[in-house]
């Protein structure tokens, strides 16, 4: 098993770190950017025929029957890549719809935010637009695969000519293969091209997305958290407030018993003072006067007329 392994290939090699090596790749991504982005915004025709046209006589020699197995297996695999391809674009083109939603949502709330610093919304403002931006040269770029709709096909010439059906021949069907499988391998990868552009701008979207979320979030948890000190601050100033009136209610409620009790003492100090007021009005009307015998009548004396 182990010598079995020896016919593995092994992975790439990996490149030592250093900053020319992530220079170069830098450099590499960038002009991959700039030939996707040519690609994505140029004009196209028709698909051209192959440089080296094929004929009975190119390439020279017969074709066998299992030359022809392999010729045709070569068309099967193109066959089978373009409707890859289709199932890719469709599948890209979901993704960017439901990407698309979200970077509005999130340009959305960082407008009508108030919490957020203006530094922090125009940096945030700029990198969701440079996101809307790409997101839109990516539907460009799949819409524009999508669109490509040309196959090749072996048609009626490969079976009549000149109003005669041609005679059957291994030699000339494999031929015929051998040139649509060439052409449809280039359009399969001019729509590759589109995907590829397509996924790499989706991806610089998400890729500045998140950075505006980056940037965003931590204002949004610094305000967050003033705004809930806040309430607790304002929540033990009431609950001081509040001591403070029930304090207040205790010694009014003391203040009132204090009242109260001072109320009854005067009431029963004001029925002392009207029992004893009575009683010297009571004693002062049956007093006897100390000048006189009591013995001795007392008579009236009645004036006597002047003669």
């Amino acid at each position: 098993m182990s010598q079995a392994r020896d016919y593995l290939s092994k992975p790439p090699r990996r490149l030592p770190v250093s900053f020319r090596t992530y220079v170069d790749a830098a450099k590499k991504s960038i002009a991959t950017l700039i030939v996707l982005l040519h690609h994505t915004l140029s004009a196209y025709g028709t698909a051209s025929s192959p440089e080296q046209s094929i004929t009975k006589n190119s390439p020279k020699g017969t074709l066998r029957p299992k030359l022809l197995q392999r010729i045709e297996k070569l068309w099967e695999a193109a066959r089978t890549r373009s409707e890859h391809l289709e199932q890719k674009s469709t599948a890209t083109l979901s993704g960017l719809g439901i990407a698309a939603p979200i970077v509005i949502a999130l340009a959305a709330f960082i407008v009508k935010e108030p919490s957020i610093s203006a530094w922090v919304r125009y940096t945030s403002l700029l990198l969701v637009a440079l996101a809307i931006a790409s997101m839109v040269m990516g539907f460009l770029a799949i819409l524009r695969a999508l669109s490509v709709r040309e196959r090749e096909e072996l048609g009626i010439d490969s079976v009549v000519v000149s109003r005669t059906f041609r005679r059957a021949t291994d030699d000339f069907h494999g031929r015929g293969l051998l040139y649509v499988y060439i052409k449809q391998q280039a359009l399969n990868d001019h729509v590759a091209n589109f995907i590829r552009a397509s996924q790499m701008f989706l991806a610089i979207s998400v890729a500045l997305v998140l950075l505006a979320g980056a940037v965003v979030v931590p204002g949004i948890a610094a305000m967050a958290s003033r705004q809930h000190s806040a309430p607790e601050l304002a929540l033990s100033r009431l609950n001081k407030t509040l001591e403070t009136l029930i304090d207040q209610v205790d010694h009014t409620e003391v203040l009132r018993t204090e009242q109260l009790r001072m109320q009854k003492d005067m009431d029963k100090l004001r029925l002392e003072i009207q029992r004893l007021s009575a009683n010297h009005v009571r004693n002062s009307s049956t007093a006897i006067p100390a000048n006189r015998d009591p013995e001795t009548p007392v008579t009236s004396k009645r004036a006597e007329p002047s003669k």
